[in-house]
């Protein structure tokens, strides 16, 4: 038996467009998307189109190794002068949320007039640094139609 969440192509576009409703609902204004790679640099395209903010760039922030949970690596942080600009930090789930925090930290001394988070997913059991905007919250592994194996296809019926 899986244990896991497979989300489809169908379920990106429908989570993003949901993502993407609420921030514009919310009136907050993004003037530049940072998403964390590599996962969330899918999320962070779509939601650049959704939204229209052609501002973008990525940080690199690795911690799993598989599905266990390492050390967090931070890397190739853009030098870019954040002042007086809102940005929106984008990954694909909040898991524990220790990533995400750790970006928002790193971030938050660039001097943004405001940040805000947004991922696709996030672990109500288990996270403990949620973001502002999701669409989906689970309590199981998410796999991404991203992180399929090349040649596989989900069968399995959206989730949305």
């Amino acid at each position: 038996m899986n244990d896991s969440l497979h989300l489809s192509w169908t379920d990106i576009d429908g989570y993003v467009s949901d993502i993407a409703a609420s921030i514009r609902a919310s009136g907050f204004v993004p003037d530049f998307l940072i998403g964390i790679a590599t996962g969330g640099l899918i999320p962070l395209a779509y939601l650049s189109k959704k939204l229209g903010v052609r501002d973008v760039a990525t940080v690199s922030a690795r911690s799993y190794e598989g599905t266990a949970q390492n050390e967090l690596r931070i890397s190739n942080v853009p030098d870019i002068d954040l002042h007086g600009r809102s940005v929106l930090l984008v990954d694909e789930i909040a898991d524990s949320g220790k990533t995400l925090r750790a970006v928002v930290e790193l971030f938050s001394e660039r001097g943004a007039s405001a940040l805000k988070t947004a991922t696709l997913a996030v672990r109500y059991d288990k996270c403990t640094f949620r973001p502002d905007f999701f669409a989906l919250e689970c309590d199981r592994w998410v796999e991404f139609p991203w992180d399929a194996s090349p040649g596989s296809v989900h069968t399995e019926a959206s989730t949305r």
